[in-house]
């Protein structure tokens, strides 16, 4: 085969140009790998020339993609191809290499994971006539670092983003030692990195989502310390004595200013005080000017729980009237430096009431974030369970709520006030798997909790979770990454589009074997056991249904394991490793529920210690598709 690949830069921007070429080197690499006989330059030009032949053209722009509200926030494609003749654009840089990985799915090729081992490269590149015209469903797709991170394994993983449809990446503080160094220390024991070192690491990543036009989420965690003149990126440490100017500005708590915990970041600003403001303000202008590259800054205030301020002027308000306040002078500020900056704003904790004074003055620059933290997820969202909001008391609040109705409330409340941009914040993928663990009833609520997205009025999703989500199979991350593009396909035709991909001819034999297990489901009697317990009732791992419901399915993994087994030996390359984390994850879920079932503590404890030992010896074959501290999570059975 042959074809010329033609991006066309005459009219685009600087910072568009590289991901325009990598979209075309990307294209022109991916063709060779199916036809190593076969010539495909990429040849860079200024205007598209009609009815050129065996020519590719790669442009921004173009009269037939749907209309969008934002060129550079919204993702659209228009694709016209007759085999290796045609175009194939898209609203920015980003979206073009959008199209172009999805010219390649359309004919024969897959990236149900990242890295190689995640790709099908068809022996026979299928020519098909192409006409595509589509927008994304919604804006905000994408992923925000969690968990236990190992650099290739991320580095792999902002490398799939695009191939699969999704569109932006957000770094969680103002470094991510933690998120680190949970992998090179306490999953490794390599000792601790630096702040510098994770500094280079990340900017690392930075320049390689900057190549395929990523949209860069970062920070929420961590403003607070930084008003306060603490490095939020070893938190760790024991905390700085604090000074007299320091405890003049954080919050009144219990009578007293003071570390909340003694930590500091848990630890809220006195924010009717407008030197607490200007610091907080401060922070965020220092870190804005340093990265320009920050598409969207999420401006959050502590973690934790009533530990708002109690002074006499910060009781007159609410916390959300206070927070708006300090959003709309943010806001003048950074018009002020001339910075364009996106900000995220949150629902999450004592700011899920909203305010009943303050409003957003300049609703453009600001994007509302629900965060639905601790929810279940036997249910999707869907507006109609909204409740009626519980009343707002000053640090005097219950745990968060894993009430889908309660948190629904809050929102719809939320909307009343912002009708701006938003998204979903959610946690799927960040520990529910290891519950709900065939990961096909769980990944039919993400697809539910998508499409319920237009009623909800919210612009896409952002998954705080781990990026090693790969076992038991790729189905999860699939559904969310094709329902978020379009919410209009149907779960079984994703489904069976993804397990073909991944499992061939088998593909039909792992539906049928999740959904069996999906059916036996456990994960609702399981949450009784979690770190955090709910507010409200859970159900018994212990009662009659429950320990039925085990017994059948560890029936349904031996059944399926005596038969795949075997013809495991018979495959090769990356199906017989497929079936082999398939299998694993298979004898993970059995020794679980192996575990609940007995009655000695004897063979309790003999259990724990067999799988411990046996996952030894074969994480490692799994260590990019799953977190070793992940299975611990539930590894770690309740005594």
């Amino acid at each position: 085969m042959f074809t010329k690949i033609k991006p066309v830069l005459g009219n685009v921007s600087k910072q568009e140009k590289e991901p325009l070429l990598f979209a075309a080197k990307e294209l022109s690499r991916y063709l060779r790998l199916t036809d190593m006989a076969g010539d495909f330059p990429v040849v860079p030009t200024e205007t598209i020339k009609e009815g050129e032949q065996d020519t590719l053209f790669l442009t921004v722009g173009h009269a037939k993609l749907p209309q969008v509200e934002d060129t550079v926030l919204d993702d659209a494609v228009y694709i016209c191809t007759d085999t290796l003749t045609g175009i194939i654009s898209g609203t920015n840089a980003r979206s073009v290499l959008i199209g172009a990985y999805r010219f390649l799915r359309e004919n024969g090729f897959a990236f149900v994971k990242p890295g190689a081992g995640g790709e099908h490269i068809p022996c026979r590149f299928a020519g098909r006539r192409l006409l595509i015209c589509e927008q994304a469903s919604y804006r905000h797709r994408g992923y925000c670092m969690e968990g236990s991170n190992r650099q290739e394994d991320l580095m792999q993983f902002i490398d799939w983003l695009p191939k699969v449809g999704m569109n932006s990446y957000f770094f969680q503080f103002p470094q991510p030692n933690r998120f680190y160094n949970r992998y090179y220390d306490l999953e490794r024991g390599y000792g601790k990195l630096e702040t510098e070192e994770v500094a280079a690491m990340r900017k690392m990543v930075c320049d390689e989502m900057a190549k395929r036009g990523l949209l860069h989420h970062a920070v929420g965690h961590g403003w607070t310390c930084s008003a306060l003149g603490i490095d939020s990126a070893d938190l760790d440490a024991k905390p700085v004595v604090l000074s007299e100017a320091q405890r003049e500005i954080i919050a009144e708590v219990g009578g007293k200013r003071d570390y909340f915990g003694g930590h500091p970041l848990n630890t809220q600003l006195c924010y009717s005080n407008p030197k607490a403001r200007q610091a907080f303000i401060d922070a965020v202008l220092d870190y804005a000017r340093n990265y320009p590259d920050v598409d969207f800054l999420h401006i959050w205030l502590a973690d934790g729980g009533n530990n708002d301020c109690e002074c006499e002027a910060c009781i007159q308000k609410r916390t959300a009237d206070h927070y708006v306040c300090l959003l709309n002078e943010l806001d003048a500020a950074l018009t002020k430096e001339g910075l364009n900056t996106r900000l995220v704003f949150l629902i999450y904790s004592s700011l899920v009431w909203p305010p009943v004074v303050e409003r957003v003055n300049n609703p453009g620059r600001f994007t509302m974030m629900f965060a639905p933290f601790l929810r279940y997820y036997n249910k999707p969202l869907d507006p109609s369970l909204a409740i009626e909001m519980p009343p707002y008391r000053h640090n005097d609040q219950p745990p968060i709520t894993k009430n889908i109705g309660e948190h629904l409330s809050y929102y719809r409340e939320w909307k009343k006030v912002f009708d701006g941009d938003c998204f979903d914040f959610d946690y799927h993928f960040c520990e529910e798997f290891l519950f709900e663990m065939s990961g096909y009833g769980l990944s039919k609520i993400v697809h539910q909790d998508v499409r319920n997205f237009k009623a909800l009025g919210l612009g896409g999703l952002i998954g705080c979770q781990t990026y090693r989500c790969f076992l038991p199979t790729a189905l999860g991350m699939n559904v969310m990454a094709e329902a978020l593009w379009n919410c209009e396909q149907s779960f079984e035709t994703i489904a069976d589009r993804v397990l073909s991909a991944q499992f061939g001819a088998f593909g039909p034999n792992v539906k049928t074997y999740l959904q069996a297990l999906a059916e036996l489901d456990c994960s609702p009697a399981l949450h009784g056991f979690e770190p955090l317990l709910p507010r409200e009732p859970v159900e018994d791992i212990f009662t009659k249904p429950y320990q039925e419901k085990m017994q059948k399915a560890i029936a349904v993994i031996r059944a399926f394991r005596a038969e795949f087994l075997p013809k495991t030996e018979s495959m090769q390359g990356k199906l017989k490793h497929d079936f082999a984390g398939l299998l694993f994850f298979g004898e993970y879920q059995e020794a679980k529920y192996l575990y609940f079932l007995s009655d000695s503590d004897e063979e309790k404890k003999a259990i724990k210690e067999r799988f411990k030992a046996y996952r030894k010896t074969r994480f490692t074959e799994f260590m990019s598709e799953i977190e070793n501290n992940a299975l611990n999570l539930t590894v770690n059975f309740p005594d």
